[in-house]
């Protein structure tokens, strides 16, 4: 039995005999229902969304650091290749961006696109 089913167990007991109010000083505060979000919680946004796969011709930093293993210098690195090279030519020219090997690129491939 839950420590809740006891104190409502005691609260009845003691309302019934008429000594409720001492008992009400006892209990702890209620705990949040389950049901509600804390007011933190962030609210995904379209601006927050990200579609894979993910055109690395096109996106963000903040885009591509929704790619696993692919974090705020990483991202900088992928757009900043981008700008110095011209679009990347097919999915496997990740690997010619400093950071990403073989590995790295065998998580990304099917979670990126050069467009259309």
């Amino acid at each position: 039995m839950g420590q809740q089913a006891v104190y409502r167990m005691l609260i009845a007991l003691f309302t019934l005999t008429g000594v409720s109010g001492i008992l009400w000083l006892a209990l702890p505060p209620a705990a949040p229902s389950p049901m509600l979000a804390p007011a933190s919680t962030p609210t995904p946004t379209a601006s927050t969304a990200v579609l894979f796969p993910i055109d690395i011709n096109e996106a963000t930093p903040a885009e591509l650091e929704a790619l696993p293993r692919i974090g705020p210098v990483l991202a900088e690195h992928i757009v900043a290749y981008r700008q110095a090279n011209g679009a990347f030519a097919a999915t496997a020219d990740l690997m010619r961006v400093d950071g990403i090997g073989q590995a790295t690129y065998d998580r990304l491939r099917d979670l990126v696109t050069v467009g259309d």
